[in-house]
This record gives C-alpha cells, sequence and structure tokens, in this order.
C-alpha cells in the first residue's frame, strides 16, 4: 500500500467555491432583440418566517438573499413555444436552479462548478404551459447570500437550440462527475468538450473556461494528471484575465495537486501558496481549507508528520463546519495516515473508521476503498490479522465494481502480505495472486501516466 494515498491532495473534489467577478453578461447578447413577449414570473419567497410574491418581469433582474436550506420559487405561464434563459449570479452563496413542469418533471437544471459566486444558467426551449422555477440552496448550514435573477423569453431558433443544449452537456457533465466510475467520467470529459466547443465559437470565455476546468477534474480522477494540467492552466489564464479571484485561487489548487501527483512539490507548494491569500481574501472557506490539505500531503511526503497533521486537521474543521461531508472525510483518512505514521496506531485506526462511515454516507467509492486498505495496514500493524484481512477483501471488492485497476493492485498486495504474515509457508494462493497483480500491472503501465499515485 502506497500511503501518499491516503494523504492524497484534494484534487478539487466535483465542488469548490468559485467566484466569477468579472462576468459581463453574454447572456443578454446571445438573445438581444428577443424580448418580445410581455411575459411575467410570479415569485414566491419561501422561508420560515413568511412568504411574499414579488413580480418579476422579462428584461429586468430582481435581487434577492437568501439562506442556506432555503428555496424561491418563481412561477411561470407561457402561452406558447419559447426560448427561456433564466440568469441567476450567485454571491456568497452555492444555488441549484431547477426548471420542473406541471407534472412535477425537471426540464431544466443548473448547479456549476462554481460554488458560491458566478452563474447558474438556465437555458431550454420549452413548449407552451405552466413551469415553476425554483433557486434554492441545499446546505443548511451555509450562510446567508444573495443573487440575481434576469430572464428572457423568446421565439424559439436553431442557435437557441444549439445554445440550449450546450447548456445541458454541461450540466449532466457536472452530474457525472459525481457519479466517480470511470465510465461516468470519461462521458463526462466528452461533454464539457462539446460544450466548450460551443462556447468558444461564440466567444463565451467564462463557460468556455468553466468546461475546461471540468475536464481537469475529469482527467483528474481518471489518473491523467497530464492532460488536467494542461486543461487548469488554459482555464487559469481565462479566469486570471477576467479577475475572478476565487476562481483562480480554486484552479491554482487544482495546478498544485496536479504537480504533486507529477512528482513536482515545489511547484505544488508554489501553486497552493500562490492560492491561500487568494482564497482567503473572498471568504473561500472551503477551496482555502482544500489547499490546507494540500498543503498537509507535501508536508507528510517531506516526513514532517507534525505539520501535515496541523493542516490536516485544520482542513478538518473547517469540512465539518461547512457540512461538506466528503472532503471532510478524504481528509480524516488522512490524519489517520499521519497518526499511523507518528506510532500512534490505535488513535489511526479510531480515526479511519469514523472517515469511512463518512465515505459512505457521501458515497464516495474511492475513499473508501482508500481507507479500507488503511484499516488494514492499521490492524495488521495490532496483530489483527482476520481484521486486516477483511478490510483488504472489502476494499478489493470496492476496486473491482468500480473498474479502479491500480486500487485493486493495492488491496490485492496488501492481502499477499497479509496471507505471507499469517502461513509464510504454506500458502498456495500467494504465487497465483502475485501473478494476478503482476499482469496487471504490466496491462495498465501501457495507458497509465507516469505517476504512482491516484486520486
Amino acid at each position: 500500500m502506497n500511503l501518499n494515498r491516503a494523504e492524497a491532495s484534494l484534487p478539487c473534489l466535483l465542488r469548490l467555491n468559485l467566484n466569477q467577478k468579472g462576468y459581463k453578461s453574454r447572456l443578454s447578447k446571445r438573445v438581444a432583440g428577443g424580448w418580445v413577449i410581455a411575459a411575467w414570473l410570479l415569485v414566491s419567497l419561501h422561508n420560515a418566517r413568511a412568504q411574499e410574491s414579488t413580480e418579476l418581469k422579462q428584461g429586468t433582474t430582481l435581487e434577492r438573499r437568501l439562506s442556506g436550506g432555503q428555496s424561491h420559487d418563481y412561477n411561470l405561464r407561457l402561452d406558447s413555444a419559447k426560448f427561456f434563459n433564466a440568469l441567476i449570479e450567485q454571491e456568497g452563496i452555492d444555488l441549484e436552479v431547477v426548471l420542473v413542469g406541471s407534472d412535477g418533471k425537471t426540464i431544466a437544471h443548473s448547479d456549476n462548478l462554481n460554488g458560491d459566486w458566478g452563474r447558474e444558467i438556465i437555458a431550454v426551449i420549452v413548449a407552451g404551459g405552466e413551469y415553476r422555477l425554483r433557486v434554492s440552496s441545499g446546505n443548511p448550514k451555509a450562510p446567508s447570500g444573495k443573487y440575481r435573477i434576469r430572464v428572457s423569453m423568446s421565439e424559439p431558433t436553431l442557435a437557441d437550440d444549439e445554445y440550449a443544449k450546450a447548456a445541458r452537456d454541461s450540466d449532466q457533465a457536472t452530474g457525472l462527475l459525481t457519479k466517480g466510475d470511470s465510465d461516468s467520467l470519461r462521458s463526462a470529459v466528452e461533454k464539457f468538450k462539446d460544450a466548450s466547443s460551443f462556447y468558444r465559437a461564440h466567444g463565451q470565455k467564462y463557460d468556455e473556461a468553466l468546461s475546461l476546468y471540468g475536464i481537469g477534474l475529469a482527467q483528474s480522477q481518471l489518473g491523467d494528471f497530464v492532460v488536467a494540467l494542461e486543461s487548469y492552466k488554459a482555464c487559469f489564464s481565462t479566469f486570471r484575465a477576467l479577475d475572478d479571484i476565487p476562481m483562480q485561487g480554486s484552479t491554482l489548487v487544482n495546478i498544485g495537486g496536479a504537480y504533486d501527483v507529477l512528482g513536482d512539490a515545489t511547484k505544488a507548494l508554489d501553486a497552493y501558496e500562490q492560492a491561500l491569500p487568494l482564497l482567503h481574501s473572498r471568504g473561500e472557506r472551503e477551496s482555502e481549507a482544500a489547499a490546507l490539505n494540500n498543503i498537509g500531503k507535501l508536508y507528510a511526503d517531506l516526513g514532517n508528520w507534525e505539520d501535515a497533521a496541523s493542516h490536516y486537521r485544520r482542513a478538518v474543521f473547517v469540512f465539518h463546519e461547512l457540512g461538506l461531508t466528503a472532503r471532510e472525510a478524504i481528509t480524516l483518512t488522512n490524519v489517520g495516515g499521519t497518526d499511523y505514521l507518528l506510532g500512534d496506531t490505535t488513535k489511526a485506526l479510531s480515526e479511519f473508521h469514523e472517515a469511512l462511515a463518512l465515505h459512505r454516507k457521501a458515497a464516495n467509492k474511492r475513499g473508501e476503498s482508500d481507507t479500507l486498505v488503511q484499516m488494514g495496514n492499521a490492524y495488521q500493524k495490532l496483530g489483527q490479522m482476520a481484521e486486516a484481512t477483511q478490510a483488504y477483501e472489502d476494499a478489493l471488492k470496492i476496486t473491482q465494481s468500480i473498474g479502479d485497476h491500480w486500487r485493486e493492485q493495492d488491496a490485492q498486495w496488501s492481502g499477499i502480505l497479509v496471507l505471507f504474515a499469517r502461513r509464510p509457508r504454506k500458502s498456495s494462493r500467494c504465487p497465483a495472486a502475485i501473478a494476478q497483480v503482476v499482469g496487471r500491472c504490466q496491462r495498465s503501465s501501457r495507458t497509465r501516466p507516469g505517476s504512482e499515485h491516484d486520486r
């Protein structure tokens, strides 16, 4: 087992808090001249204290404040088929936007990779009828923030249909990222590529950069950090040109993670140190915590376990406060890894158990398998071979189910070591198991990038 996997940097997990400060509304240019319908929306603002209704007119901007766990509903009636556009600019709160029909079925959805800042877009051609646009914050622990909403409706054109497809591809690709299996990640890459091609052709630089960012995330999870680094660098240039400070910070965290995996600790640490003040200046606690986790990993690589544990624990505290279970689980596994290397195996095992429960709650199969292998290591060190074997076998089943051959090798090698430890002279299973792992290593090495890490 390569412990660096458990001490791995967070390769910008699905949702970093991003900002989109320099955005100039290209959406209004996209449908210029198309606002010809005197349509209106009725706004129902749902909160714990009261409900109120506000008219939202087409072509005007409405600003609202929203707290974590709350939602605002906008009811829409259309007499005929229209191209419907809703632009929602987030300021300090991560929002999800859904358009549903009168039958309750989802028509369009938007929950971009840009976290608390930047825009969400609903772009879709809809038939006449009644619809509800819901703007919500799914995290009850999130601090209150505000958003601005602007809607437009026009007669649909072929260009509108292409724009709606790009928006749909982006949203579907983001959803595929959360699944984490190899097939879903490859599909996400293709959808992000399709979307970025449209955005590039129409001069929508921010949306193109966000698609490139998504490609970087998917390629990181697939283990191709060379390609991921290229995508991150490309989108970083655009975010810098747009003066998008939190997005720059978040991308720098990912650039640092890629350099780290590729073995360039100097460039990795430089990227993290550039990211921290940018993220801190805008209160981007989630991304700042990710950077702290990754700096902790670099200290761990240098054998400075005390500083590594300190950075990890600071990150765990923030992730727990923000209710980010998946990130808390990964970083807590890292804490356990440092305590294991500091010699406190019992404490490490307790932390691994806690992290395992969080991984399962977050449905993070890769994190679950990594933690199980580390638990097996800890059980083995404590002389509890039956428990170690069970942990390795559970990890192996998970890695095989998601097609992650490199993690599968970790679990198999660890299991082989336990077999030797328990029956050093009698185990007939070891030679066959070793041959199986070696054969898989040889096959995988032809496609694996030049890194021994897989995060």
